[in-house]
């Protein structure tokens, strides 16, 4: 009995200790620099240039999707699986024009959780 309270004592110990948070998170030159906020976000020419990127992608992919419509000896099948292509190459050319822009926005990438920019 005297065993197992004292593996009980020593795993609750070990647990509390574990637990404790480490000082590198408790650093109070740790702060956002305030001064300069509005350079952090996109201004309207920024946004148009992005929507002109995501209008143009769109352009292209409609514009192929509708040259193989139009395409007189061509299977339904063989149309219908193109196009299904097609639009997946769209998606994934938005998801990744959207991922540049926010990635680009993104406050974590130079704000308080990245370590290495200290000010």
């Amino acid at each position: 009995m005297k065993q197992l309270a004292l593996v009980v004592l020593i795993a609750a110990t070990s647990l509390s200790v574990s637990a404790q948070r480490n000082h590198r998170d408790n650093d109070r030159r740790d702060r956002v620099e305030r001064n300069h906020d509005k350079y952090d976000r996109f201004d309207r020419r920024e946004k148009e240039q992005f929507q002109r990127q995501i209008a143009r992608i769109n352009h292209e992919y409609d514009s192929k999707i509708r040259s193989i419509q139009r395409a007189p000896f061509t299977r339904a099948r063989v149309k219908s699986r193109r196009i299904n292509e097609l639009e997946g190459e769209r998606r994934y050319a938005l998801n990744e024009c959207r991922a540049k822009f926010y990635r680009e926005m993104d406050y974590a990438e130079k704000g308080r959780n990245n370590r290495k920019n200290k000010w």
